[in-house]
């Protein structure tokens, strides 16, 4: 399988993925030794993952719970 380095697919993704309500980040990973891609969500619940793709441009999506995300203070 020809696929496009998993970089560029995060880069096309991130902004719409993390559009959606519930996704707080995005990022790289690997299971059974293949790459794939990672959806954080502050809370993993069937509603969110319905809307979540399952694959990008042929990366398995795992769907990893994170809780809420902030920016330290300065």
């Amino acid at each position: 399988m020809n696929r496009p380095p998993i970089t560029d697919v995060l880069a096309r993704h991130t902004p719409g993925l993390l559009a959606l309500k519930g996704v707080t980040g995005t990022g790289e990973g690997a299971a059974g030794g293949q790459p794939i891609v990672v959806v954080f969500v502050r809370q993993d619940t069937p509603e969110l993952r319905a809307r979540l793709p399952r694959s990008l441009e042929g990366y398995r999506v795992v769907v990893r719970a994170s809780g809420e995300v902030t920016a330290p203070p300065r």
